[in-house]
C-alpha cells in the first residue's frame, strides 16, 4: 500500500508563514539577541499561545528558517549525491556563498548570538548533506585514513569559512573567480582523503 503524506491545514500553513515572515523582518531590523516572542507575535498579529503551538522558542524558529532557506538553495543548485570532484564541490561552495551573501544582505544587524547560530546551523546542515553523499563513496587504497564523519566535518567547516568571507566582503571579485580561488584549499583536503564516488557498470 502506498503511504500518503498527511495534508496540513492551510490555516496552519498561513499562521506559520505569518510568524516566519515577521521573524525574518525583525531579524533584519534588530538581530537575534534582543528579539522576544512578544516582538514576533506583535509583528505577526498572533498571540503568544499561537506562537508556542508551533514553535518551542525563537531559537527553534531561527533554526527552521535557516535550514529551510539553505536546503531549498542546495536542492535547486547542487546535484545530489555530491561527487566530491571539482564540479560537485564548486556547485556546493557557490551555493553556500550565495546563501551567506543573502544572509548578509537581508540582515542589517548582526549580533554575536546570531552569528553563532548561523554558523552552527549552516555547518550542521552541510555536514549532514556531505555525510549522506559520502555513503556512496569509497576510499582509495593507501590514502590518508579518515572517517567519513571527520571528512564531512572538516569539509563543511572549510565551505562555511569560505562562504563567510564572500558573504561579508566580496571586494570586487566575481563569485566565479572567488570560488575558483577558495576551491584550491577545499579540493586539496578532499583529494588527500582519497574518497571517490562508487562507479557502476
Amino acid at each position: 500500500m502506498t503511504q500518503t503524506t498527511p495534508r496540513v491545514d492551510p490555516r496552519i500553513l498561513r499562521t506559520r508563514r505569518s510568524i516566519q515572515d515577521a521573524f525574518q523582518t525583525l531579524l533584519g531590523e534588530r538581530g537575534l539577541a534582543p528579539l522576544t516572542v512578544q516582538d514576533i507575535t506583535a509583528r505577526a498579529g498572533v498571540n503568544r499561545a499561537t506562537f508556542y503551538a508551533h514553535y518551542q522558542d525563537k531559537y527553534i524558529l531561527f533554526t527552521l528558517v535557516i535550514q529551510g532557506h539553505l536546503d531549498a538553495l542546495l536542492a535547486s543548485t547542487v546535484i545530489w549525491p555530491l561527487t566530491f570532484d571539482t564540479q560537485g564541490l564548486r556547485s556546493l561552495l557557490t551555493a553556500t556563498c550565495l546563501f551567506m551573501s543573502q544572509v548578509h544582505d537581508q540582515c542589517h544587524v548582526h549580533d554575536d548570538e546570531m552569528e553563532m547560530q548561523i554558523k552552527q546551523q549552516v555547518q550542521q546542515r552541510l555536514h549532514q548533506h556531505l555525510l549522506c553523499s559520502l555513503g556512496d563513496c569509497w576510499q582509495v587504497p593507501n590514502s590518508r585514513i579518515m572517517s567519513r564523519d571527520l571528512m564531512a566535518t572538516l569539509t563543511s567547516s572549510s565551505l562555511y569559512a569560505a562562504a563567510l568571507v564572500w558573504g561579508g566582503a566580496p571586494q570586487g571579485r566575481t563569485l566565479d573567480i572567488y570560488v575558483t580561488e577558495a576551491l584550491v584549499f577545499v579540493l586539496g583536503g578532499v583529494e588527500a582523503s582519497g574518497f571517490q564516488p562508487v562507479t557502476t557498470g
